[in-house]
């Protein structure tokens, strides 16, 4: 066994799902890819399911200790959130497979209440600042439908813009896709929130 091979096994799978989709790659295409045999990616990860588990655990890890370092700050703006949103744009790039094939991701059973679970956080975290931000007139929501509506437009602008950027950078825009929807979330933004009082 190579060193450090199950994390090479990982990196080079995931350069493969967001070049490929998930779908589209099997071990086979990867232990070729790396001049390996398939039963060695076997012996780290038993099935393609298990890599792309570790790959979503992965993307969970970074995303939510970006959110944990965001949630421990006290003085927060809603301005700050679309500055969150923007750098998780970013996490997600890195692991736009798992968007581009969200569909084959929550179909895999082990994952299914993974992702559920994940969302959960990401939402009472979003909610708990909705609240902080209700209670200093930042904002215009009211609990609950409008809380949840507002964390369901931004996950679907989230999601959505990885299967519109090919379209988007096919009309010629040198605006990348990630500033084009952190645009689109301003947009969203402004429907909730008021100018900070001076």
């Amino acid at each position: 066994m190579y060193k450090n091979s199950k994390s090479l096994i990982r990196t080079t799978a995931l350069v493969m799902f967001n070049e490929r989709g998930l779908e589209a790659v099997g071990v086979r295409e990867i232990s070729r890819e790396l001049g390996m045999s398939p039963g060695n990616i076997s012996y780290y990860f038993p099935s393609k399911n298990d890599l792309i588990i570790e790959i979503y655990r992965e993307f969970v890890e970074k995303t939510l200790t970006f959110f944990g370092e965001f949630g421990r700050k006290s003085d927060l703006h809603p301005k700050d959130l679309l500055t969150l949103l923007a750098r998780v744009m970013e996490i997600q790039e890195d692991f736009r497979c798992l968007f581009l094939s969200f569909n084959d991701l929550t179909e895999i059973a082990a994952l299914e209440k993974e992702v559920y679970l994940n969302e959960k956080r990401w939402k009472k975290l979003i909610g708990r600042l909705m609240r902080q931000w209700r209670e200093q007139g930042l904002v215009y929501t009211h609990a609950g439908d409008e809380e949840s509506t507002f964390f369901e437009l931004i996950k679907l602008i989230l999601i959505y813009r990885f299967t519109d950027s090919k379209i988007h950078r096919r009309k010629g825009s040198s605006e990348s896709s990630t500033t084009a929807y952190r645009r689109r979330l301003a947009s969203v933004f402004r429907l909730y929130f008021k100018e900070k009082p001076r």
